[in-house]
């Protein structure tokens, strides 16, 4: 069965186990919308560079040489045209379709993350310096509106499911939330983690807003009103690198720097977990089937893995 099959709801068991790196390390991943292609990037003694995978095939579709500078975070637009990533102070914008740069920006200060909007018109870029720059997709990539609130490196941004609000967490340990159109704060700071907030997920129906800290904890936030509604859920044992939750809202998962995966149910009065081992190293990215049945993983050891649910969140390459 395709990968494609797999991760759009898929009806049987299957060994899918996929080598994302190419003859060295993985320190990014993102997947596709597609859910068949992953953006990845890949480090050697002597040189580095961005790819796009064709899981199902192996097949590298876009390679692109990579920067001198570490790239800190890699980014796929929902219309799965354009890639992003960042390196220093400089952003590009790939193409994948030709092939080519279509911008780049260079900040005042490293930028740490970045996202696309929900109809792929603009980027958001998180800086070393806590400031959040919105950006119109462009060769110029003109800058829309600037964010300031957080006193460190931007670490994380997520859109709301209805595009209207921007999630931040940061090294300050806070999290905030903004309106996308006006920049404006309008929830937040959220304090309760004790360590930097590497990732944020919004659930579907936008509820709950689910963050993940490197005091190895994940914490669950009314989303409207920024009340704490679950947690901390303790469990890892190292910082948590990733989340994601199901399309339902009832499951979140959560990779850890030792590539540790936990599942938490969190559908009940009282959250449920189990943990999933296979990864050697850090875990980078987490995306669910359509189906919220089935999990895939990819991590630093140059692996993505696919967890089935029917199956007890078996590995189906153990």
């Amino acid at each position: 069965m395709e990968l494609m099959s797999i991760l759009g709801d898929p009806c049987a068991s299957v060994a899918c186990w996929r080598r994302v790196g190419s003859g060295g390390e993985s320190t990014h991943a993102t997947w596709f919308p597609c859910r068949t292609r992953i953006a990845t990037v890949c480090y050697t003694s002597t040189a580095s560079a961005v790819r796009v995978i064709h899981l199902p095939t192996m097949d590298t579709l876009l390679s692109i040489a990579g920067p001198t500078t570490p790239v800190e975070c890699v980014a796929v637009c929902p219309a799965g045209r354009l890639v992003a990533f960042c390196s220093g102070r400089v952003v590009q914008l790939w193409n994948t379709e030709k092939g080519q740069c279509d911008g780049k920006y260079e900040s005042p200060t490293d930028i740490r993350t970045i996202v696309f909007s929900l109809d792929s018109t603009r980027i958001v870029c998180g800086s070393s310096g806590g400031t959040i720059r919105i950006h119109e997709i462009g060769p110029a990539m003109s800058i829309i509106a600037t964010l300031r609130g957080h006193s460190g490196a931007v670490l994380c941004l997520a859109y709301s499911r209805d595009g209207s609000r921007i999630i931040s967490s940061a090294s300050d340990c806070m999290i905030r939330v903004w309106d996308a159109l006006s920049g404006i704060c309008v929830l937040g700071p959220l304090r309760g983690h004790a360590g930097q907030v590497r990732a944020v997920t919004i659930s579907p129906d936008d509820s709950y807003l689910a963050s993940a800290s490197d005091d190895c904890t994940l914490r669950i936030w009314d989303f409207h009103t920024g009340d704490i509604i679950g947690g901390p859920l303790t469990g890892h044992t190292t910082a948590i690198r990733c989340i994601a939750c199901t399309r339902d809202g009832s499951r979140i998962a959560s990779g850890s720097q030792d590539g540790t995966v936990f599942i938490w149910d969190v559908s009940g009065s009282v959250v449920t977990s189990r943990q999933l081992t296979g990864h050697r190293t850090a875990v980078l990215s987490l995306l669910f089937s359509r189906s919220g049945r089935h999990l895939a993983s990819s991590s630093s050891d140059g692996t993505a893995r696919i967890w089935d649910g029917t199956e007890n969140w078996m590995r189906w390459d153990a």
